[in-house]
């Protein structure tokens, strides 16, 4: 599989802009990840606090940046699809991990 050096520089641009986003059940929770898994933003309505249940209020933070990592990592799929093999799924690849970040790394600095 070949690609293009500028689809591939395109493709490392478009990566470093992926944000996922979440919010959790109660809508008092919200966060965004980047698509290496950099916890970018979080939100907690003052609501949340009221209940003064420490761990709750832990449990429901942690729920919500995940979902938002799998949104994060959903949308670099998207990005790194036309590099995988034909047939690779989502659930057939860690794109935070996989030498294929790092190929394409590689290609856009050349």
């Amino acid at each position: 599989m070949t690609a293009e050096p500028d689809s591939i520089r395109a493709a490392y641009r478009a990566f470093a802009e992926i944000q996922g986003s979440a919010e959790s059940e109660d809508r008092f929770v919200a966060a965004i990840v980047g698509y290496d898994h950099d916890l970018r933003e979080l939100w907690l309505d003052p609501r949340a606090l009221r209940d003064r249940d420490a761990a709750s209020l832990a449990a429901r933070v942690l729920r919500t940046v995940q979902a938002a990592t799998e949104d994060a990592d959903r949308r670099a799929f998207g990005v790194a699809q036309p590099f995988l093999p034909p047939g690779t799924g989502f659930a057939d690849v860690d794109l935070a991990f996989d030498p294929v970040l790092a190929e394409v790394e590689r290609r856009a600095r050349q």
